[in-house]
Formats: C-alpha cells, sequence, structure tokens
C-alpha cells in the first residue's frame, strides 16, 4: 500500500501500532503499519527493507484531526502527513486550504 492509502486507513488500524514508509515520503511512498518489538525498536527486518518510522497511530490520528474542518483529497492528507514526518511542524500550505 502506499501513504495515501495507509492514511485513509488510519482508524481501521489499532492504536498500537505504527506507520512506516520508504523514502522520500510523498503520498506515493510504500507505507505499511507495524507493531514494535518487545523493545519499543522498529523490527529489524523493517528496517532492512528501507522502511522508516513515520508517525505513531496516536500522532497521526492528532495531525489528521487538524485536516478534519478543511476540504482535502486523500493526497493531499498524505502529503501534510509526510511534510509533518519530516520537519516536524505543518506546511505552509495548511492554513491556506479551504473549510469544509
Amino acid at each position: 500500500m502506499n501513504l495515501e492509502e495507509a492514511v485513509a486507513k488510519v482508524r481501521e488500524v489499532s492504536d498500537d501500532m505504527l506507520l512506516v514508509a520508504k523514502p522520500p515520503l510523498t503520498w506515493g511512498s510504500e507505507a505499511k503499519y507495524i507493531a514494535l518489538t518487545d523493545d519499543f525498536c522498529v523490527p529489524s527486518q523493517i528496517a532492512n527493507e528501507g522502511f522508516e518510522v513515520v508517525l505513531d497511530h496516536e500522532d497521526l490520528i492528532t495531525q489528521l484531526s487538524y485536516l478534519a474542518e478543511k476540504k482535502v483529497s486523500g493526497k493531499t492528507a498524505a502529503e501534510f502527513v509526510a511534510h509533518y514526518a519530516v520537519h516536524d511542524d505543518w506546511p505552509a500550505w495548511f492554513r491556506d486550504l479551504k473549510e469544509a
């Protein structure tokens, strides 16, 4: 699945899951949800495949809640998440989005 599809499925996965994707982060990046190991690490197989942490479930839900009142496509939501994951801040265009 890609990042756009993963973001769209966030409410279908358990809250202990972590979203990972292969960089560079864009809406089309390969992505998946994973569980951390018992010592709270990304499984080595996942890391060896080139996946990097995007956001944990709670942070992803929180960031997407800011988009809830905006009129955005799935691609825009995924790009918003990707930007936040890389920069720890919203993209400049966020405030330009129209209300739903």
